[in-house]
């Protein structure tokens, strides 16, 4: 057993407090209403004390904790993109450690998402000298004798030395850059940057080294360091010196600090938002490709952008709307460089060297390079390469995305392209590796583009066939099979340019940033796979008091029913588009909170409510002067009104939908009284205004 004394300096405000959580059970087994609350002290410092057995649950010797700000009605936790522990590593029993901690907030740890790590910060052809990997004893174990230091370990003259852990959140850092302690200590230096101190980096943009002092030393001043890997110096903290401080208790021989980088200056980045349809090159046939992108990247590089937000580029079938998803998961074929997968399709070498990714970064860098150039053709039939090519001819000459067409020649192609390779490329490695990745989702997809395909309804249920069907129809001998083996073939295509554009994208120090509709298309694949998840007799839309009232045509998401699987088709969708994309806009994110809810039967957005609501009492509405709940519950007919909008067609359209009230009153006919059902009783068009009456005369 260890006792542990946790320290954090944070403000609060009145009627907060701070409180440890985590999976020890003195931090309440990571239920936050058992957790352990900290009492504040002067100059906005926290403190608790903890008993830790060491013989418990503890991976990797890790104390791992974070801190929660807790108000009356609400929480602010610490950023989760890192872990906050204490090693306990070479303790043991009747140690006492005291920590040093400071919060950490969401603004620095935005800096440690994939975002940042993987393009902005990423490789761009630089090596990785600081690894992850590896023995982390250096930046973890009390105990260990660090050869650098002319002092005795901890067990050696126990009563005057003081180990201690220093560990750095250092968000931006560049591959090739190295991180240093540097202070007026003489085992820290003394200021002489020849003596620096390395810290060894422990992951997630931690970085750790222990340290040992006299007790008697510890009023020493240090900063952190970044260096690059020729040993230039790039940055040092900003501001006046971190000031060490000895343990309170004389007992305590281990101190914990635990602290966030200061920089210089706020990281300022520049990018681009653009459709992907709006990148025609002289290789796009007739709208903007996935490849296509890679000529941006090179732009943003040249201009110093760091970020493309592109506009969703999920399957949307026929419709242009970006937004209006067929798959979550899918992606457009559109986007497809055909000449590019009839290259890769045809040839053996080409396939490969797209299908691989995972490669040397030199390797990766080198080949991307190489294979922007046009596609090596060559193993591709003579005619079809001609057809390819005039169909593009074609299209480009067009003054804008001729949509419709575009996608209809592109399928066609493709087409022919599959019936000739579908073959070898279904039993390659490469291929069925990715097939056994998307089994969650690709069969049941390629079977409702197929059923649809086949059907002249897109209301799927008025199909003789439901997702339960999909083990069936995606055996060899069904109907649909060859069907659906296209499906494959399209989006395997797409996988490999968009993977290839984003990776190009990472090595060039540019983040792809996707768009993610907030709804999906009412007959979709993802409401004909997961109907659970959707409440199909609802829409979602925009109130009036937003502009004029919307209505999107999206079923609601039943969160509820989400909720008992933890969000499953969430994290997947994000998952699977994370292999594209570092970063994500939401469209219309406040639909996460409340949205307007309109019954499926109206079709414009004006009859909806926002949902989740409170409703209001019919007290509330006396208390403003509404008595008359029939004038603002049910629709307000008047023959005046009639006759404005039909004219002399007015007396047909109240004997046939209304109900006449008398004194000029009127009311819907209980089989009328949705837009649905008078949409379906009389379509739109059928009858003519007052203006269109009078335009004939």
């Amino acid at each position: 057993m260890i006792r542990l004394h946790l320290r954090i300096h944070y403000h609060t405000e009145a009627g907060s407090y701070v409180t440890v959580v985590g999976a020890d059970p003195a931090f309440g087994s990571d239920n936050i209403e058992k957790s352990l609350r900290m009492t504040p002290s002067d100059g906005g410092y926290w403190n608790a004390t903890a008993e830790i057995a060491l013989n418990g649950k503890h991976p990797d010797d890790r104390l791992v904790y974070k801190y929660v700000i807790v108000w009356p009605h609400k929480k602010r936790y610490e950023a989760v993109q890192t872990v906050r522990y204490v090693s306990l590593q070479g303790l043991k029993d009747g140690d006492i450690v005291e920590t040093r901690d400071s919060f950490r907030a969401p603004n620095s740890n935005v800096f440690v998402t994939t975002c940042f790590t993987e393009a902005i910060f990423g490789p761009c052809g630089l090596p990785k000298l600081d690894s992850m990997l590896g023995d982390k004893a250096i930046g973890n174990n009390w105990r260990l004798r660090h050869n650098v230091l002319n002092v005795s370990t901890p067990d050696k003259n126990a009563a005057d030395l003081v180990a201690v852990r220093f560990v750095v959140l250092v968000p931006r850092l560049l591959h090739g850059h190295t991180v240093h302690i540097t202070g007026g200590h003489a085992n820290l230096g003394a200021w002489n940057p020849e003596h620096k101190v390395h810290m060894l980096n422990l992951g997630q943009h931690l970085y750790g080294v222990v340290c040992y002092f006299p007790r008697k030393e510890m009023d020493f001043e240090y900063k952190y360091t970044i260096y690059d890997g020729k040993d230039n110096l790039i940055f040092r903290e900003k501001g006046t010196a971190r000031k060490m401080i000895r343990p309170k208790d004389d007992k305590c021989h281990f101190l914990n600090v635990d602290e966030t980088f200061e920089y210089l200056k706020p990281w300022k980045g520049a990018g681009v938002a653009v459709p992907v349809f709006s990148l025609r090159s002289e290789q796009s046939m007739g709208v903007g490709e996935f490849l296509d992108l890679e000529y941006l990247i090179d732009w943003c590089k040249k201009t110093g952008l760091h970020i493309i937000q592109v506009l969703p580029v999920n399957d949307t079938g026929m419709d242009p709307s970006p937004y209006s998803a067929n798959s979550v998961f899918a992606l457009h074929p559109i986007y497809l460089r055909v000449l590019e997968v009839a290259a890769t399709s045809y040839s053996d070498n080409a396939m490969t060297s797209l299908g691989k990714m995972k490669r040397s970064e030199s390797q990766v860098h080198s080949d991307l390079r190489s294979l922007k150039r046009k596609p090596d053709a060559s193993k591709v039939p003579a005619d079809l390469v001609e057809t390819i090519q005039e169909a593009a001819k074609i299209l480009n000459s067009a003054p804008g995305v001729e949509y419709k067409s575009a996608l209809a020649t592109k399928l066609e192609l493709l087409e022919r392209i599959y019936n000739d390779t579908w073959k070898r490329i279904s039993s390659s490695v490469d291929f069925r590796s990715w097939w056994s990745k998307n089994m969650d989702w690709l069969p049941a997809y390629a079977s409702w583009k197929a059923l649809l395909d086949s059907n002249d309804e897109w209301n799927f249920t008025k199909w003789d066939k439901t997702v339960r069907d999909v083990p069936e129809l995606i055996e060899e001998k069904s109907p649909f099979y060859k069907k659906i083996c296209f499906h494959y073939f399209i989006q395997y295509h797409a996988h490999l340019q968009l993977k290839r554009a984003s990776e190009y994208a990472k090595e060039n120090g540019v983040a792809l940033k996707g768009d993610l509709p907030i709804g999906v298309a009412r007959y979709s694949a993802d409401t004909w796979t997961n109907p659970q998840y959707f409440k199909m007799d609802w829409s979602a839309g925009a109130p009036a008091f937003m502009g004029s009232a919307q209505n999107w045509d999206f079923p609601l998401y039943d969160w509820n029913v989400m909720a008992k699987d933890n969000y499953t088709w969430w994290r997947k969708r994000l998952s699977h588009m994370s292999q594209y994309f570092q970063a994500f806009r939401i469209d219309h994110v406040l639909g996460f909170f409340r949205i307007w809810a309109i019954p499926v039967h109206n079709w414009t957005g004006l009859l909806g409510h926002l949902e989740p609501c409170k409703p209001v009492h019919i007290k509330e509405l006396n208390s403003i002067g509404i008595y008359d709940m029939d004038r603002v519950c049910n629709p307000y007919i008047r023959w005046w009104m009639l006759e404005k909008s039909f004219g002399g067609q007015a007396r047909e359209i109240a004997n046939r939908f209304m109900i006449d009230r008398g004194s000029g009153v009127f009311d819907l006919k209980p089989e009328y009284s949705t837009v649905a059902a008078i949409g379906e009783a009389l379509p739109v068009g059928s009858l003519a205004t007052v203006d269109e009456e009078t335009s004939k005369k």
